[in-house]
């Protein structure tokens, strides 16, 4: 027997409800290029056109209503959003800033449900090895990492400023030695540190325990990177 018309309207509304939910809660990263709407929009179509394959009784007249009823409000979400800035961050949420000056927010990047790998993948895929670079980083609200580099490092970057006589300096990938607190003692012995010497550095910078620390490298000139999970920030 099929469903009543309006039943099948109360399921709609229910599942945009349920799939937004999700979504949002899942975060920006499984998002990719797609905002919430649109990746609720393609999850929620599917699902319906799916239902007609695993129950039979659900007929095809419904499953056009279901759809169509979807896709028009799928259109008047996307008018209010246009209309309504409130709607808009509801729907599509808002930038979050995980790197400012050089520091790691951490509880931005939980947040986000963003990893400290995460992170750096992303800032690698656009050609940033050092953290100690970034003046400021976003997530996107499409899940993707947008970055601002300090002065300096643009000039390096662009070559501005400097003639062929320049020679930089020789460098070489940052290595990894604290990530959430966690010391990567691979890394220590396979670039020739050990432990002493990197509690003898993080004494150096104030730091008396390893697990304050959110993440540590060995940057590109030979220098320790230290993020803390307290990080002094004016606001």
């Amino acid at each position: 027997m099929a469903f009543d018309w309006w039943d099948i309207l109360g399921r709609v509304g229910l599942a945009f409800v349920l799939v937004l939910i999700a979504t949002r809660t899942l975060g920006k990263k499984m998002m990719q290029s797609l905002s919430y709407l649109d990746f609720m929009a393609a999850i929620t179509l599917g699902s319906l056109t799916g239902a007609i394959v695993l129950d039979h009784n659900i007929t095809l007249g419904d499953l056009v209503l279901a759809i169509s009823a979807f896709t028009v409000l799928v259109l008047i979400m996307s008018f209010f959003q246009l209309k309504s800035r409130r709607i808009r961050r509801l729907l599509s949420g808002v930038p979050i800033e995980v790197v400012h000056d050089g520091k790691i927010l951490e509880k931005e990047l939980e947040r986000s449900r963003l990893t400290m790998e995460n992170l750096t993948q992303q800032l690698r895929l656009r050609g940033v090895f050092d953290i100690a670079e970034v003046k400021q980083a976003y997530l996107e609200t499409n899940g993707q990492l947008s970055v601002l580099l300090r002065p300096e490092a643009e000039q390096l970057r662009t070559g501005t400023f400097l003639t062929r006589q320049t020679k930089l300096p020789d460098q070489r990938h940052p290595v990894e030695l604290i990530v959430d607190g966690n010391v990567l003692s691979h890394n220590l012995e396979r670039w020739g540190y050990d432990l002493a010497w990197l509690m003898q550095e993080l004494d150096a910078k104030g730091v008396r325990d390893t697990s304050d620390v959110a993440y540590a490298v060995l940057n590109s000139k030979n220098e320790l990177y230290v993020d803390l999970y307290r990080d002094n920030l004016m606001q």
